[in-house]
């Protein structure tokens, strides 16, 4: 459902394909949504950390598993091994609560508050 919203604008959920670029999200993240933004409580997990859909899809191992812009998972960025085989056929989205942000593997099927698009060949 995240990959069809992201669709409809001509774009794909995110890639995050280095640690700077995971640094720009999360600081645009900790800013635009946790600080500047009030969350209905059922928006947020129970720990109060809202979760923001990326393009990371988990299979079954790393070497079956790809980010929505072909890469594989075993050869991208994976953030102090954020990437859980433990979770198989899981959707990974970014988790924040005050000034830290986390990758967390959640069900494909979950409903989110949000979601990180990007357009191929567009810097902003």
């Amino acid at each position: 459902m995240a990959d069809q919203a992201c669709g409809y604008v001509g774009a794909r959920l995110v890639t995050i394909n280095d640690a700077d670029e995971n640094r720009l999200l999360v600081e645009a993240l900790t800013a635009v949504v946790v600080n500047n933004a009030t969350f209905p409580p059922t928006d947020l997990d129970p720990f109060g950390n809202v979760r923001i859909w990326i393009g990371l899809r988990f299979q079954t191992a790393m070497d079956d598993s790809f980010w929505n812009d072909g890469t594989r998972v075993d050869q991208g960025y994976n953030p102090s091994g954020a990437i859980l085989p433990l979770y198989p056929n899981s959707c990974y989205a970014i988790w924040c609560r005050r000034d830290y942000c986390g990758w967390q593997p959640q069900p494909c099927t979950n409903s989110l508050p949000g979601l990180i698009c990007e357009v191929r060949g567009v810097f902003v």
